[in-house]
């Protein structure tokens, strides 16, 4: 290390140093003890060991520099498990043992960090030229010392006074800590920008770390411990706990917890942003082969293990070998969507894995693994946009089977992807309770981000034993004047609509009734009525309705209507809605429907 000598002081000292690593700054020590007699006036001293006074030594000069006053008056509450040390003691290691040890090192031909940016921050007080810079941006600013922090600020040109220091002071390595007091540093408004929320360690493991530093802290005043409920994510074992609790209330099997599973992860990967299909698929491949780990995690539940008894006991199987069996059977699916996705034939692929197998088709896992086909399929990652159209319709119009729910999973991760504004219009306004959805989904976003003012759009039941009756039963004998009927925990719900749907050969009467909840949902029923609830009226409708399509010039005009449209899907519905809701005549709407599935291949 060549230092150049800007006054006489430093003159008789030599233009080479070497620096002392951390075993050379102990034995000089040792030398500074011995040369003062420090072991005999000061035996107290010594008992705080080397290592504890190399460290203070570090900090003293790190945060305080020259300015040993400043040292002697801090505050020192204690070092973590070390002791406090009095003033006393802190004018002792600095107006002794310093000045001792520094001799020491110098007489040795050695220098330590502390004097060579002591020496550094002298020269640029001294008014030396040196090259500055426009701007300046240090991270793990936590683990400088205020004489560090000093020369870089010196660094800065005047013209644009421009430095950014990012810290953590809670990820600290070294004990030089500093508060921005000891720089003389103040803040113009806007100019500090405190981070709240943690974004890289989860829940679980930020309530550890907040124990850890609770106990280890050095000075507390200048360090702000993040709330662990701040946190953005809770851990895997966590999430996977759920999704398992959720997902066998309706799902029992491997398939279903498995698809459930896949769903899960394959919408937390695209939050992540994936910058194309490979990328995103490699990722759930990995995911999905440490599925078969997932028994160690899921036994932390105590519903577990009395949960998987009984699945063995009704399915006579053993969960563990199915459940590994059914994880690599979606591994290998996923692997196929990878290889095949973009050139394969999508029929062929959709064979493969599984969509039109009697003992596999409509399963969790197969039904997930589709909709990642399709998505990967049909959606542009690159170009980071999405024709919702292009992947939703193909689903429905070109599997057959599982369409909804196939639909579903797509709609999920595209709308995570490229979000509301990707949906078409035409198709928000077919969608059922689309209000009801979006109030449904601020609510839960509510939860998730813990709002505090969250208030709940759901009226829970105050008893635990309810006797639920079927809503269809409820509606059997409704009340002629009465608008409304009361559903044991939905509450009450407003009859909106109730058609008399019944077909020429059905004995009994049926109805379509819709309902609306108080908050928000809509509710469609099929209701069987006897005879007597049914108006003379209606009968005559039947009677006449009956009498108007018993012919086939009927059916010829309903096709021509449809041909002369060019098969536009409105016109096809007016008609099917004509045929089954209003002439109910069964004969003719299958005639119709034979005969629109015919032709309708040949259509765009």
């Amino acid at each position: 290390c060549l230092l150049p000598c800007p006054n006489q002081d430093h003159q008789k000292l030599p233009r080479t140093y070497i620096i002392a690593d951390e075993v050379l700054c102990k034995f000089c020590l040792a030398q500074a003890i011995q040369a003062i007699e420090l072991s005999s006036k000061h035996p107290q001293l010594i008992q705080l060991g080397y290592e504890f006074l190399v460290e203070e030594i570090n900090y003293l000069l790190g945060r305080f520099g020259l300015d040993t006053m400043s040292y002697i008056e801090s505050e020192r509450i204690g070092r973590g498990s070390n002791p406090n040390i009095d003033n006393q003691t802190k004018r002792l290691i600095a107006e002794e043992l310093v000045p001792a040890y520094q001799l020491a090192l110098q007489e040795s031909n050695y220098i330590d960090w502390n004097y060579l940016r002591e020496q550094v921050f002298s020269f640029m007080q001294a008014g030396i030229e040196y090259e500055k810079y426009d701007i300046l941006v240090v991270d793990e600013a936590q683990d400088l010392s205020a004489l560090q922090i000093k020369i870089l600020l010196n660094l800065t040109s005047s013209d644009t006074n421009s430095i950014t220091l990012i810290r953590d002071t809670t990820q600290r390595i070294y004990k030089n800590n500093y508060i921005w007091d000891d720089i003389n540093l103040t803040f113009g408004i806007g100019s500090k920008l405190d981070l709240q929320k943690n974004y890289r360690n989860t829940h679980e493991i930020a309530m550890v770390a907040a124990s850890l530093m609770q106990s280890t802290l050095i000075e507390e005043h200048d360090i702000d411990i993040l709330n662990p409920d701040l946190t953005e994510t809770s851990g895997s074992a966590s999430l996977y706990i759920d999704i398992w609790r959720n997902s066998i209330i309706t799902h029992g099997h491997p398939r279903g917890l498995i698809g459930a599973l896949l769903l899960a992860d394959s919408i937390k990967l695209l939050i992540e942003n994936p910058q194309n299909q490979l990328e995103w698929l490699d990722s759930l491949i990995e995911k999905c082969s440490n599925y078969s780990q997932l028994e160690k995690i899921w036994n932390q539940d105590n519903l577990f293990l009395s949960w998987k008894n009984k699945w063995q006991s009704v399915c006579n199987h053993n969960f563990t070998f199915a459940w590994n069996d059914i994880c690599q059977e979606t591994i290998e699916y996923l692997v196929i969507v990878k290889r095949e996705y973009n050139t394969g034939d999508l029929d062929k692929i959709l064979t493969r894995i599984g969509c039109f197998e009697r003992q596999t088709k409509g399963a969790g896992n197969i039904t997930v693994v589709a909709s990642i086909l399709f998505l990967c399929r049909f959606s542009d990652f690159q170009n980071g946009s999405s024709n919702f159209g292009n992947v939703i319709t193909p689903i429905v119009n070109k599997i057959g089977i599982d369409t909804d729910t196939i639909a579903y999973f797509a709609g999920a991760m595209l709308g995570v992807k490229y979000g509301l504004q990707s949906i078409p219009e035409l198709f928000k306004q077919k969608i059922q309770d689309y209000n009801y959805l979006l109030k449904v989904a601020d609510y839960c976003y509510g939860l998730y981000s813990k709002n505090k003012n969250l208030e709940s759009i759901f009226i829970y039941p105050e008893k635990k034993n309810i006797n639920l009756s079927k809503i269809s039963t409820l509606l059997q004998n409704p009340d002629a004047n009465s608008t409304y009927i009361d559903i044991p925990i939905f509450g009450n719900a407003k009859i909106l609509q109730d058609d008399d749907i019944t077909p020429t050969w059905q004995e009994k009467h049926l109805h379509f009734v819709k309902l609306e909840l108080e908050f928000g949902q809509t509710i469609y029923c099929k209701v069987e009525r006897d005879l007597s609830h049914v108006s003379r009226k209606v009968e005559e409708i039947h009677t006449k309705g009956q009498s108007l399509i018993n012919s086939l010039p009927a059916l010829d005009e309903f096709k021509n209507h449809v041909e002369n449209s060019n098969f536009n899907s409105e016109v096809v519905l007016d008609i099917l809605r004509e045929l089954k809701f209003k002439r109910k005549d069964k004969a003719i709407y299958n005639a119709f429907t034979t005969w629109l599935w015919a032709s309708l291949p040949n259509k765009n």
